[in-house]
């Protein structure tokens, strides 16, 4: 499973704030084929924005060519949700949600409600993915929690296995992460100078 080429979406991190319109962070889409990188796109995603789904669609296109999707969360950029449905929809390729923890689906719902006129809209691309299943990826680490389409929870487990080398999560969004939180980082610094 190895041979799968993957491609995998973070985000950067952000300042937290109060006022978060027009602040932006980085979506990083890494392309890997057996454990390689082979391609890095870079998005930027509004903060509690609407564009994280078609800034994915944008990477995935400009990628072409890969075999499954994995994500690492459905918010980006607080919550700029990604749609893996969407994802699905567009390229027919199966789409894995991969988090370390079980979602608090309540407060999820009550911060959407409390901070967004359109929180009913934000709510149904979050509670479609709401319900995880717990997969164990390595048998020295506590289990990830997943949730997918166009691709049965077996099968998830065995791919999800089969990608991961250090810890818990699948190469490549440990990769992803990585990239982002590195470019975040390195753009945070920059724009000091």
């Amino acid at each position: 499973m190895c041979s799968l080429k993957v491609l995998a979406f973070e985000d950067g991190s952000f300042s937290p704030s109060r006022k978060r319109s027009h602040v932006k962070t980085v979506l990083v889409g890494v392309l890997t084929s057996n454990f390689t990188i082979t391609r890095v796109e870079v998005r930027d995603i509004e903060v509690d924005g609407l564009d994280a789904t078609e800034k994915a669609i944008d990477i995935a296109k400009s990628l072409q060519s890969f075999d499954l999707i994995l994500q690492g969360s459905i918010a980006y950029g607080g919550f700029n949700f990604i749609d893996p449905e969407a994802l699905y929809h567009e390229f027919r390729k199966p789409v894995i949600v991969v988090v370390g923890e079980i979602p608090d689906n309540e407060a999820v719902k009550n911060a959407l409600i409390k901070h967004f006129d359109d929180w009913k809209a934000r709510w149904s691309v979050f509670n479609k993915f709401s319900q995880v299943f717990e997969a164990h990826t390595n048998p020295r680490e506590n289990p990830v929690y997943v949730n997918f389409v166009g691709i049965d929870l077996s099968q998830v487990k065995d791919v999800l296995k089969s990608l991961t080398v250090f810890g818990r999560f699948p190469e490549p969004l440990r990769v992803a992460w990585i990239i982002a939180k590195s470019l975040s980082k390195a753009l945070k610094t920059t724009s000091k100078v």
